[in-house]
């Protein structure tokens, strides 16, 4: 009777997804950041405090918009994952941590000394692709 377990090899290839650049992540990205700055306006705090705030929430955006994206995951027959990043840039990491759910997966990728996390909505993916990634993610954690 023929084994119905797929082995490592056999399923390494299986999930590989490419992201697009999404308008409505850009839009949320800096409507959360709008938001973040409207306390400053708001409160009574003193002018200077108003300053600090509304230049941290301007340094924050600015990083976050020069921040190179993730274009691509990979998941490596080892239970790695290969990132490619804007610049066609790779690199190999670990996931740390996750959370899926069918609107909204999330991922957390340690890359040597460095993180990344990447955030896929459900309507930048094929529904079968997320679903795919979904349950790669819940797999990846159960073999930890």
């Amino acid at each position: 009777m023929p084994s119905s377990r797929r082995s490592s090899t056999a399923s390494a290839g299986l999930l590989e997804v490419r992201l697009a650049p999404s308008r409505a992540a850009l839009a949320c990205f800096i409507g959360i950041h709008l938001a973040g700055a409207l306390p400053a306006l708001l409160l009574p705090l003193p002018w200077y405090a108003a300053a600090v705030w509304l230049a941290a929430v301007a340094v924050s955006l600015v990083v976050g918009l020069r921040r190179r994206p993730v274009q691509a995951l990979r998941l490596l027959g080892d239970g790695r994952w290969r990132l490619s990043l804007a610049g066609r840039d790779e690199v190999d990491a670990s996931l740390i941590g996750w959370f899926a759910h069918p609107w909204l997966c999330v991922a957390r990728f340690q890359a040597g000394r460095r993180r990344l996390a990447v955030t896929i909505p459900y309507w930048q993916l094929p529904a079968e692709q997320h679903r795919r990634l979904r349950a790669a993610l819940r797999a990846a954690a159960v073999a930890r």
